[in-house]
């Protein structure tokens, strides 16, 4: 399925969005892939800084380049929407602690694997 969003809804879009050749912002790219990692389809007055909460937290736990991602960046792209479900912030850590637990799986395989090359280098 591919990210759909709609930038018309943020205030003053065409200078907080794009460059003075008409391209896309980074920063505004990146927004608009977070919304999959935090679970929100839309940045509003109401949960912007849930929005940017769940950023923080979500950067913290898997070491992403969120955390890049300012109050101030997620406010200024109120108005934004993207074909996302929204979560309750319940909803999200359930989903955020698996992936987690996942990671941490994986890491610790990939230690046993590399255990025995320890041991022989010795």
């Amino acid at each position: 399925m591919s990210l759909d969003y709609n930038l018309g809804g943020i205030k003053d879009y065409k200078t907080v969005c794009f460059d003075s050749k008409g391209n896309q912002k980074a920063i505004t790219k990146d927004i608009i892939f977070s919304t999959m990692a935090v679970d929100l389809g839309a940045i509003t007055e109401k949960n912007y800084f849930e929005f940017h909460r769940r950023l923080q937290i979500f950067s913290a736990a898997v070491d992403s380049d969120y955390r890049d991602l300012t109050l101030d960046v997620v406010k200024a792209h109120i108005g934004l929407t993207v074909n996302v479900s929204s979560t309750t912030r319940l909803q999200w850590l359930r989903r955020l602690n698996k992936i987690m637990e996942r990671e941490s799986r994986e890491f610790f395989y990939k230690l046993a694997a590399a255990q025995p090359k320890l041991e022989a280098e010795v």
